[in-house]
């Protein structure tokens, strides 16, 4: 009897990833998290940026400083009725919603600075760390103020 050369793969069926709950739209992921739930996340998210300030990881810092902001601006939008599917919705209803309120134009920096540490080694920002988590604990602080 003869078999056929078939690659093993084949026959396999593909295992699918472990996935979030999906919305009807673009396929994104729905967040089921409260307004409260994303106030203590941008607390925690901050927290943890100054611990990594503090043991000399300037870009971890950067970046968890973005998430911090990036939960305390959907607690606003929340606020709102408004559950933007993705980062870039969140940057643009925040720009529509709280314009006048939050500092925009700090947070927009701040996305871009997240990017900028993620995907290249040496980046240069116009402030110190420090300065960078202070004013995000500033930018929660409103969220809150507002929420």
């Amino acid at each position: 009897m003869r078999f056929r050369s078939v690659p093993a793969r084949a026959h396999v069926r593909p295992r699918r990833p472990l996935r979030a709950r999906r919305s009807g739209k673009r396929g994104a992921a729905v967040s089921d998290l409260s307004t409260d739930e994303h106030l203590e996340g941008a607390r925690s998210f901050l927290e943890v940026a100054r611990l990594l300030a503090d043991h000399d990881r300037p870009g971890d810092a950067v970046s968890r400083s973005y998430y911090g902001v990036l939960h305390a601006t959907r607690a606003v939008l929340l606020t709102r009725d408004l559950h933007p599917q993705t980062h870039k919705g969140v940057h643009r209803l925040l720009g529509k919603v709280a314009r006048d309120t939050l500092d925009t134009s700090f947070a927009a920096n701040l996305w871009e600075w997240r990017e900028a540490y993620d995907y290249e080694l040496n980046v240069d920002i116009p402030y110190s760390v420090q300065e960078v988590i202070r004013q995000s604990e500033t930018f929660v602080h409103r969220a809150e103020d507002l929420c």
